[in-house]
């Protein structure tokens, strides 16, 4: 399962993601993001938590968007 997004708030600011982050490993997310958009998987490995940098996110001159997007990658297991 993951849920990700512009959540608008940090981990500190919300007791949801900190108590998902938080929860006993067989419930447990992974870790969000480290400002305000987040990946959280639950049910897969993933890699660790990457923020854009200023060039990956630039169109021209242009820099897109008012905060670094940030990606993992998410390792599925077919076999299960």
């Amino acid at each position: 399962m993951v849920v990700a997004g512009d959540f608008n708030v940090t981990r500190e600011q919300s007791q949801t993601i900190a108590a998902l982050v938080s929860a006993p490993p067989e419930s447990r997310w992974t870790e969000a993001g480290p400002q305000i958009d987040h990946v959280l998987v639950r049910g897969a490995e993933t890699s660790a938590v990457r923020v854009w940098d200023d060039d990956s996110r630039r169109y021209g001159a242009r820099l897109l968007s008012d905060h670094a997007p940030v990606e993992v990658d998410v390792r599925i297991d077919v076999g299960a």
